[in-house]
């Protein structure tokens, strides 16, 4: 029962269950299979990794192989390699790229610009290109030649806005006064919040309970 109960909110992440309030200019670049180079910044639970993934499934739904890398999750695989295999090549979280790491991120850059492949390349870090202080310059240099694209953090209002689609979104009741507990109680990005709501209506539904203040405070 309990499985099941979970399995209700393993989504798969999709351009279209992405909240893109302030932030449709970057889906939509995101969308736009022409683009060749994209860097992505954004602080944790604004949903990069959700976009990276988005992309990645887009890719797939084309019939095109691809591929999502996180380097926070040690892999053998040789990041140079990969457009042998991958057409769509997404790896997230490169800030924490060690030196051998970004290395070969600049060879896979190279192989794909220098020899005029039609490979994509993905990339994304928490903070911006120019705050990697000990990053190789020549890597910088090359990803800031491509896109380079900033997910905005919302407003009060935009949270709220953007809770209510969800919750609609999802069929999930929630009082307007907890909605504001929730902005109010947690950090303030709308990951970290929709996190915890799928929380409280797993947890509301496993105990027969409405969603309130209460229950919020038993999660937190």
């Amino acid at each position: 029962m309990d499985t099941q109960l979970l399995n209700l909110f393993i989504e798969r992440y999709t351009f279209e269950n992405y909240i893109k309030i302030r932030n449709e200019t970057v889906v939509a670049i995101l969308q736009d299979v022409n683009a060749q180079f994209i860097h992505l910044t954004a602080i944790r639970y604004l949903g990069k990794t959700h976009l990276l993934n988005a992309w990645i499934n887009n890719a797939h739904k084309q019939h095109k192989s691809a591929i999502y890398i996180n380097i926070n999750n040690p892999t053998h695989q040789n990041l140079q390699q990969l457009t042998d295999k991958f057409s769509y090549i997404a790896i997230d979280n490169i800030d924490n790229a060690d030196f051998n790491t970004q290395e070969q991120l600049f060879n896979l850059f190279n192989r794909i610009k220098l020899n005029n492949l039609h490979n994509k390349l993905l990339t994304s870090s928490t903070v911006t290109l120019d705050k990697l202080y000990n990053y190789r310059h020549d890597l910088i240099t090359r990803l800031l030649s491509g896109i380079n694209l900033n997910i905005k953090a919302l407003t009060d209002d935009e949270l709220l806005e953007a809770i209510n689609l969800y919750l609609l979104s999802e069929g999930i009741k929630i009082e307007l006064h907890v909605q504001k507990y929730l902005i109010n109680h947690l950090p303030r990005n709308i990951g970290r919040i929709l996190q915890l709501i799928n929380q409280a209506s797993h947890k509301a539904l496993l105990e027969k309970r409405t969603i309130t203040t209460q229950l919020i405070k038993e999660l937190i």
